[in-house]
């Protein structure tokens, strides 16, 4: 009797699974931050909520990335005022738009994920 081993190929396999599910969470997640930057202005947003849409730069900069390798999903914005909006500023209130979208929807993430995520 003779055994042939093939767990290489089995968690190579398992990764590049691992890798689609992650980034199909984070094409989900970039799709429901966009839905929440679509209320129009005026009037401006009030703080603690979602940032109202005035030109539509924000929204259109919300991207995601993923490492393969690290199994890491990010999604967010390359514009410098997405921060101050999410995090607030010493003369601004927060508008987080980020944080509040991923806790609203963990429970599909999940889901998509097949298993529990990793925040942080």
């Amino acid at each position: 009797m003779s055994y042939k081993w093939f767990g290489g190929e089995f968690l190579e396999k398992l990764e590049k699974e691992e890798a689609q599910r992650l980034k199909r969470a984070s094409i989900f997640l970039t799709n429901e931050v966009k839905k929440q930057l679509g209320t129009k202005s005026p009037p401006p947003s009030d703080p603690g909520e979602y940032p109202h849409l005035e030109t539509g730069e924000l929204r259109r900069s919300i991207a995601w990335e993923v490492d393969d390798k690290a199994l890491i999903g990010r999604v967010g914005t390359n514009k410098i005022y997405g921060r101050y909006l999410e995090k607030g500023t010493n003369n601004m209130e927060e508008r987080p738009f980020l944080q509040p979208t991923l806790e609203a929807n963990q429970s599909n993430i999940v889901r998509i994920l097949g298993k529990k995520i990793k925040q942080g």
